[in-house]
């Protein structure tokens, strides 16, 4: 059986890959392809995540994409520019 931490880690590497292949995902596009549930619930994984993520506001949505420590961990050598 998994421990909670194993499988919050295993959701962000999802969560990592997932935007590795869409290159930018607002919150609403990883909520539902996730199943995150609730926009809250959604935001709490997605700032828990912040140290493998950009997060640049466009047309008043957050839209999130790999930084390098994002792609290191993932073994992702895409290397996206705003």
């Amino acid at each position: 059986m998994l421990s909670s931490i194993e499988k919050k880690k295993s959701r962000q590497e999802k969560i990592l890959l997932s935007l590795d292949k869409l290159v930018f995902a607002s919150r609403e596009h990883l909520q539902i392809l996730h199943g995150l549930g609730t926009d809250r619930n959604a935001l709490k994984v997605l700032n828990r995540m912040k140290d493998f993520l950009h997060i640049k506001m466009h047309n008043g949505k957050y839209v999130y994409y790999l930084n390098t420590t994002g792609r290191e961990l993932i073994g992702s050598d895409k290397e996206v520019k705003w």
